[in-house]
């Protein structure tokens, strides 16, 4: 069993604490919404696949979208053009920035 099979069969019942490197500061429990958080991330590690962790409000180009959706910049575009995107809505498009889509929360 490795380290992330074993994190991750730990983590639905247990808790993380952070152990600073300096003696002198105090251990700091981990709030249970990261803990869940690091629990899904190392299901999928345990599991071979990779994870990106991208923040609930950052704006990404539609080629990032396109990637990460695993279909082409076109098509993301023709479906965020024609609102047929739940997940996804234009925020910007400038020359200088290029077309920008608003990541949804969760």
């Amino acid at each position: 069993m490795d380290i992330a099979d074993a994190a991750a069969r730990a983590l639905p019942d247990g808790r993380v604490v952070v152990i600073p490197t300096d003696k002198q500061d105090e251990p700091v429990s981990l709030p249970e919404s990261i803990v869940s958080v690091l629990a899904e991330i190392l299901d999928h590690a345990r599991r071979g696949e990779h994870v990106r962790v991208i923040a609930d409000d950052e704006e990404i180009t539609t080629q990032q979208a396109a990637d990460l959706l695993n279909v082409s910049r076109p098509y993301l575009v023709g479906l965020v053009d024609q609102g047929k995107s739940r997940h996804a809505k234009s925020v910007r498009a400038a020359p200088e920035i290029g077309r920008r889509i608003a990541l949804p929360r969760r």
